[in-house]
């Protein structure tokens, strides 16, 4: 199939597009970046969200959406994702004109779910708190009436604590890394706080399945359905980064946090495979590459 990849050289990007080209789809990405266009490993055109669509694109004639786009990372205040909200719609409002489209798959979050973490999980239902979630919420709910009218099938991945490799050095897993590579002590905001931790490489799978399947739920959790103390990570990035062989701890299923709902991802035919340590063990040599 021909695959539209919008934010192609982004964090989820740069492993998304050459996942999805890996089991043998044409993919077109679209990037911000000119300068990125000689680096990718797939064809990139330029375009700004909100702006017209290129003719490159039009005459590609894709088949697949895939949208992870998000500008501004990681800004997200009120007047950034007010912005990308606007943009994003009037991108949508072209490239559903499309004839070819037949599905959309695009990138939203857990925070969609807000604070809310005993609720069922991997629906419509949302109680956003936060200006990101609120955003991501409303892009969903104007898309799905968009879609459902054009007889365009959405499918929402509500990622959840997305790590890896090209990951935006401020994040929580790369800063751990860096300062442990520097011999400090790590220091963290909120060190009782819990996630559910989800590598990047799995993420990936979760699109390639959202692309190829052939029946997919509208709504999926892209998580392990597990959480880690954010304490426990810091003492075991210490321990990997010192060279010692650290177990893989499986998580726990926690009542206090925001865990992905598994049975959606199952649904999808789609199971997170690379466990913390290993997924953490992929970042060691990488931390330095600063994508966004």
């Amino acid at each position: 199939m021909k695959i539209l990849l919008t934010g192609a050289t982004g964090f989820l990007g740069q492993h998304v597009g050459p996942a999805i080209s890996l089991v043998g789809h044409e993919v077109l990405g679209t990037t911000r970046d000119v300068g990125t266009l000689q680096e990718a490993a797939i064809e990139l055109t330029p375009l700004q969200m909100g702006d017209d669509l290129s003719v490159a694109i039009r005459d590609f004639a894709p088949e697949v959406v895939v949208h992870l786009a998000w500008d501004g990372i990681p800004d997200f205040g009120a007047d950034r994702c007010g912005e990308n909200l606007r943009t994003q719609e009037e991108f949508f409002q072209q490239v559903l004109q499309i004839p070819s489209i037949s599905r959309v798959v695009v990138a939203g979050t857990c925070r969609e779910y807000g604070e809310e973490s005993d609720r069922k999980r991997g629906c419509m239902e949302a109680t956003p708190v936060d200006e990101f979630g609120k955003a991501k919420d409303d892009l969903h709910r104007t898309l799905r009436g968009w879609c459902d009218s054009g007889s365009v099938e959405l499918v929402w991945l509500r990622i959840f604590y997305a790590y890896g490799p090209g990951q935006r050095y401020g994040s929580l897993i790369p800063s751990i890394i860096e300062q442990a590579k520097s011999g400090d002590l790590p220091e963290v905001r909120n060190p009782e706080g819990k996630h559910d931790f989800v590598h990047v490489s799995d993420v990936a799978a979760a699109f390639v399945a959202s692309v190829g399947h052939e029946n997919p739920p509208p709504v999926v959790d892209v998580g392990w359905g597990l959480a880690h103390r954010v304490a426990d990570l810091v003492d075991m990035v210490v321990a990997v980064v010192g060279g010692e062989e650290v177990a893989d701890g499986p998580g726990t299923v926690a009542d206090d946090c925001l865990i992905a709902n598994r049975l959606t991802g199952e649904a999808l035919g789609w199971f997170p495979v690379v466990g913390i340590v290993e997924g953490v063990l992929t970042m060691i040599g990488s931390v330095g590459n600063r994508g966004s």
